[in-house]
C-alpha cells in the first residue's frame, strides 16, 4: 500500500507541474467586478525588499520589470507591471497577457484574500483585450474561466463556453476547460470525454493522458489507468519520468 501511495504522489506532482486546472476559490462569494487595484499589494511588496534589490529593480525598465517579479515568486505584482505596460502600449495582445498573468497568479498567492482582486483585474484585461482586437475565443474562455472560478454567478461562465463551443467545438482550451470544471464538480465521466475529446484534436497535447488516467484511479478503474499511464510514457521525451510513470504502472497492475 505504501509503494502505491508513492506511485500516486509520482501522478500528483506531474499533474501539479501542467497547466494550471481551473479550481473554484475560496472567495466565490465575492462578485467579481471590472474595478480591482493592486497598487497596495506592490506598494508592500516593494517596501518589504532589501534596499540594494529596490535599488536594483527601480533601474529596471518598464519591459524588464514583470519578468523580474516573476523571477522572485510575485506573478500578482509581475501582472500588474505587464498591465501597465498594456495601458501605455493599448494592444490587445498586451491586456490578454496581463489578464492571463493576473488569472495565473491566483494558484500561487499565499493570501486568500487578494482573491478576489486577482480576478477582478483580469476581468478588467480581458475586457479591454477583447476591445482591442485580441484573439475573441481566447478572450472568452479566460473570461468564462474567471466567472466560474471567481464569482457566485457561474452559470454565465458555462454560457460564454457554449457559446464558444458553437463555432469552435474542437478547440483544446474549451475541452481543457469543461473537462477541469468537470474534474472539480466529481463528475469524471464528463470529464474523460472531454479529456479524450482534446486528444482527437491535438494528439500532441500528451498530458490528457495523465489526466486521464487521474480521473480514472478516482473512479477506480487502474486497468484504464494504466492504458493511459502507459501511452503517456511512450510518448513523453523525459527518461526520468517515464521512468517514474512506468514504476506506477507497476504498482497499479499489482494493486489489480
Amino acid at each position: 500500500m505504501a509503494a502505491l501511495v508513492a506511485g500516486a504522489m509520482v501522478l500528483t506532482v506531474l499533474l501539479f507541474f501542467l497547466p494550471r486546472q481551473p479550481r473554484a476559490s475560496s472567495a466565490t462569494e465575492k462578485a467579481v467586478e471590472t474595478g480591482g487595484d493592486l497598487g497596495l499589494i506592490v506598494r508592500t511588496a516593494e517596501k518589504a525588499m532589501k534596499p540594494e534589490q529596490l535599488k536594483a529593480f527601480q533601474a529596471l525598465t518598464a519591459d524588464s520589470l514583470p519578468a523580474a517579479w516573476l523571477r522572485i515568486g510575485r506573478p500578482d505584482v509581475a501582472a500588474y507591471y505587464s498591465e501597465q505596460l498594456a495601458k501605455k502600449r493599448q494592444s490587445g495582445a498586451e491586456w490578454l497577457l496581463a489578464g492571463k498573468r493576473y488569472y495565473n497568479a491566483v494558484q500561487f498567492t499565499q493570501d486568500q484574500s487578494e482573491v478576489p482582486q486577482l480576478f477582478q483585474c483580469a476581468l478588467r484585461c480581458f475586457n479591454k483585450a477583447g476591445e482591442l482586437g485580441a484573439d475573441s475565443t481566447e478572450v472568452t474562455i479566460y473570461k468564462a474561466r474567471c466567472l466560474v472560478e471567481g464569482t457566485n454567478q457561474p452559470m454565465d461562465g458555462i454560457q460564454l463556453l457554449r457559446r464558444v463551443e458553437r463555432y469552435d467545438s474542437l478547440n483544446t482550451d474549451l475541452n481543457l476547460t469543461f473537462a477541469f470544471f468537470s474534474v472539480k464538480s466529481g463528475q469524471m465521466e464528463k470529464a474523460v470525454q472531454r479529456f479524450k475529446k482534446v486528444l482527437r484534436s491535438d494528439s500532441t497535447y500528451i498530458e490528457a493522458y495523465l489526466h486521464l488516467a487521474d480521473c480514472f484511479v478516482q473512479t477506480g478503474a487502474n486497468d484504464s489507468a494504466v492504458v493511459m499511464l502507459q501511452k503517456y510514457a511512450t510518448k513523453v521525451p523525459d527518461l526520468m519520468v517515464r521512468a517514474e510513470v512506468n514504476k506506477y504502472i507497476e504498482q497499479l497492475k499489482l494493486k489489480h
